[in-house]
């Protein structure tokens, strides 16, 4: 007698760069729902330096809460095969990079050979409600993103007042009206991620295109410089985040405070730069700095870098 499997559901996560995709994740992953997930990440960028992020030889490694992560491979089909042979999760969340079309990475988990296992819940797009006008004017990405999305999780709305947020909503609807909202306090948004069932026409061979689109769109580049076995000034740091040119829309960095020698954790995003302590016994890479956006000189801004702090 054949055995029916229970179908797993698979909720891809999307959003522009510092959108606030990998706090969604994080929370996904921590929060006390009963699931086991497996999680996917796809990193934009040489060194990935993101709290969940764990790199090695390994296709798979468990993580402390009983969940599965794992890096995205240059082939997604022989990773969903693998993940189907598995028996140790109940969801999927795949984590896109910042300036990734959501669309072609969804695809592989629609093939004839995965639908008596996986079951495709949606794309959530993450939106920063405090820097959305910023974003769509920075890169087209964002627009696409937001176009793409079966649901809008709404992030920073702690930084907005209602009216903004109320505004942000008006222009997510002139750009998709077919999407659901999703508020960060409502008590029911892992439910909605979850429970839903999109169905997507694929008129290619899709695994081809989603190998194509999974690294990054075109035009975009990216810096990466180790800091390991670095001191650094704090105050050094932030001039120069806060100086950095208009070409970068994102920047992060997980280097130790010279001056106390705890691990600090630094964030650019759309001009504004947010900072916070870091547990060091959560560092699973090495300190870093990770630099992304359109038309910048790597080389001039890694020396730049390199002179300031």
């Amino acid at each position: 007698m054949k055995t029916i499997k229970k179908h797993i559901p698979v909720t891809l996560v999307t959003g522009f760069l510092g959108s606030g995709k990998t706090t969604l994740v994080n929370r996904i992953l921590s929060e006390a729902h009963g699931l086991r997930v497996a999680l996917i990440i796809n990193e934009f960028g040489e060194i990935g330096i993101d709290d969940s992020l764990i790199k090695g030889t390994q296709d798979f490694v468990q993580m402390d809460n009983g969940c599965l992560c794992c890096v995205l491979s240059e082939e997604l089909v022989l990773l969903i095969a693998k993940l189907k042979q598995r028996t140790d999760f109940d969801a999927v969340v795949l984590e896109t990079t910042g300036i990734a079309d959501p669309l072609p990475i969804a695809w592989p988990f629609l093939r004839e050979e995965f639908e008596d296992t996986f079951r495709f819940a949606g794309i959530v797009t993450v939106v920063d409600c405090l820097h959305l006008d910023a974003m769509l004017s920075a890169a087209a990405e964002t627009k696409m993103q937001i176009e793409r999305a079966d649901y809008l999780y709404l992030s920073k709305t702690d930084l907005c007042d209602r009216q903004a947020v109320e505004d942000v909503k008006k222009r997510l609807e002139s750009l998709n009206d077919n999407a659901r909202f999703v508020m960060s306090d409502d008590p029911q948004w892992f439910k909605l991620i979850f429970e839903g069932d999109v169905q997507r026409v694929n008129p290619e061979d899709s695994h081809l295109k989603a190998h194509r689109h999974t690294h990054g769109s075109e035009g975009f580049c990216s810096l990466s410089v180790p800091l390991k076995d670095k001191k650094i000034k704090f105050e050094r740091m932030e001039d120069f985040f806060e100086g950095l040119p208009k070409e970068v829309f994102r920047a992060k960095a997980i280097f130790k405070n010279a001056d106390d020698d705890r691990m600090t954790v630094m964030h650019f995003v759309c001009g504004r730069v947010d900072f916070y302590d870091y547990d060091s016994e959560r560092l699973r890479g090495e300190p870093a700095a990770v630099f992304i956006g359109k038309g910048f000189d790597p080389g001039e801004l890694k020396a730049l870098f390199e002179k300031a702090v």
